[in-house]
């Protein structure tokens, strides 16, 4: 654990002020409110388990730098990426304010990332010291919560889809709608998009190639460039 001093606080400013957690609320009122709450830096290297599936959960972390995803493993230890979340986000809560307070997901650095953590139970509770904005930043809680249920919901639609053409430009087009632009960097490598869509990383690549062919698709890597629909396209 590291509690930084003042001035270590004062950098990471410009990301606290993106995040959705203090929207609203006034620059000056952010550092007093990370003390009033109990806030901790932490650093971890990509590929280390943040919070295991079953692991009680206490806090709920920010991501200040990195990527975190939130992963999902059977019996037969077959993962499935739910999410995957980077700057400015918040992970942890949805277990951390529920009444077993237990993980049903694992969280992993994808990479190396600082993440800003945060006792939820004083975030979630009005303080002694009255703070002006404790009441908006419980409000923002609330918020990404709703936030973070869409998204897995825009998950739900896209693994509904009835084929693999279909899956992949469902994911792609939620992307480009977020993007504003029919030309956009996906944040995620082939395997992370495989496992985001539950199959194989070799038919995923078959399938992006023969995409391509059809024009359906460009790409380059982890940037894309939708074309058309592919609303006929068959299993």
């Amino acid at each position: 654990m590291k509690i930084p001093d003042p001035k270590q606080w004062e950098a990471l400013l410009p990301v606290l002020k993106k995040s959705q957690l203090f929207a609203g609320i006034a620059e000056g009122e952010i550092l007093p409110m990370l003390h009033c709450t109990g806030a901790y830096q932490k650093h971890l290297p990509g590929g280390r388990v943040i919070l295991l599936e079953q692991d009680a959960v206490s806090c709920a972390g920010l991501i200040l730098s990195g990527t975190v995803e939130m992963v999902q493993e059977d019996v037969w230890g077959v993962r499935t990426i739910l999410m995957s979340m980077g700057e400015g986000e918040f992970f942890g809560e949805s277990f951390a304010c529920g009444t077993k307070s237990l993980a049903t997901v694992s969280f992993e650095a994808s990479s190396d990332v600082e993440v800003l953590f945060f006792p939820f139970h004083r975030m979630l509770t009005l303080c002694g010291s009255a703070c002006v904005f404790h009441q908006r930043l419980i409000e923002n809680m609330v918020r990404l919560l709703a936030d973070k249920n869409a998204r897995l919901l825009e998950k739900i639609e896209i693994l509904s889809k009835r084929n693999l053409t279909q899956k992949i430009l469902a994911l792609l087009s939620a992307r480009a709608q977020q993007a504003g632009s029919l030309y956009f960097a996906l944040p995620m490598n082939r395997d992370a998009m495989a496992q985001y869509l539950c199959v194989n990383r070799s038919a995923l690549s078959r399938e992006l190639a023969k995409m391509k062919e059809e024009g359906l698709i460009d790409f380059d890597r982890n940037t894309f460039r939708l074309l058309k629909s592919g609303d006929g396209a068959e299993a």
